[in-house]
């Protein structure tokens, strides 16, 4: 028998020779409290380790996945795994050796550092850190000079930790700073605020430093693709349905607007409604035909699980 139940916070299965997934969903949708999953050196086949990624969904409290050395996965077996990160933003540590194919591992490896670091570099903090970077950008170019750092540090005026130089540390004060009062600074201490960074990375002001650029800087622990995605994903948060991937608050946000009679459940015209009043008809026509496979009733709704 499998170990299950609300209190289970950590299963580990590794090593077992597992292949029929049924016992184990069970024992998962028993389990919702769990924050880590080892699944190693089993034989979970693509489909069955497909099912498990769907349950584990709304495990919100889940931070490790590990399934190293099951079987290859199939391409849509990993799309599944990555819709997985991307919903269940708590998990942010997947251990998949020899099961995803190596050609898949940047993408996964992008999206744990989402989860990662979508703590830190928060919507808040981007919005802030755009706006000091637009106030900094006098000349509206979209890429800063060393002159107009120099000119802002001096003129807003950040608290440095020590005199000595070291790039981290003036990344840290520049990132604290955004929020915190403004005092005056002179034009020495702002200068070698604006040789830290330069220091950082040679090759930034070439040209000048993009917003990217700047983030990598005051964020050093967050990889350059990690960086893109965050840009790219915070350019897009007014307009969540228009992204790609949504996570499962989203998604719940999304649920509630569009259950209009508050029954927990969606019918067909209120997705309908509901797609149609954001402007994405065209999703409606095209998914419109799969809504009765997803059913959880004989009137044709949908759960939260279904939705998703």
């Amino acid at each position: 028998a499998l170990p299950g139940g609300a209190g289970l916070r950590v299963l580990r299965l590794n090593r077992l020779g597992l292949s029929n997934v049924k016992p184990l969903l069970d024992v998962l949708n028993m389990s919702r409290n769990l924050e880590e999953v080892h699944l190693k050196e089993n034989n979970f086949d693509s489909q069955s380790l497909s099912c498990v990624f769907q349950v584990l969904t709304f495990h919100k409290e889940l931070r490790t996945l590990d399934i190293a050395y099951n079987p290859p996965m199939t391409c849509h077996a990993v799309q599944c795994l990555h819709r997985l990160l991307c919903r269940n933003t708590s998990l942010d540590s997947v251990r998949v050796t020899n099961t995803v194919p190596p050609a898949y591992h940047e993408a996964l490896k992008v999206r744990t550092g989402i989860n990662r670091h979508a703590a830190v570099l928060t919507h808040g903090e981007y919005t802030r850190l755009k706006g000091m970077f637009e106030e900094i950008n006098i000349s509206q170019t979209g890429r800063l000079q060393p002159e107009e750092l120099v000119r802002w540090c001096a003129a807003s005026g950040i608290p440095l930790k020590r005199t000595a130089v070291f790039a981290a540390d003036h990344a840290v004060n520049l990132r604290t700073s955004v929020a915190g009062p403004a005092q005056r600074q002179d034009m020495k201490e702002a200068q070698k605020l604006a040789a830290a960074l330069t220091h950082a990375d040679p090759h930034v002001w070439d040209g000048g430093m993009l917003f990217s650029e700047l983030l990598k800087t005051v964020y050093p622990e967050i990889g350059v693709n990690v960086i893109a995605t965050f840009v790219q994903w915070y350019n897009s948060h007014d307009d969540p349905l228009g992204r790609f991937h949504l996570t499962l608050e989203q998604i719940e946000g999304i649920y509630a607007q569009y259950d209009r009679d508050g029954d927990g459940l969606l019918s067909a015209a209120e997705i309908a409604e509901g797609l149609q009043s954001d402007g994405l008809s065209a999703m409606w026509d095209r998914f419109r035909t799969d809504v009765p496979r997803y059913a959880v009733d004989g009137a044709g709704r949908l759960s939260l699980e279904a939705f998703a």
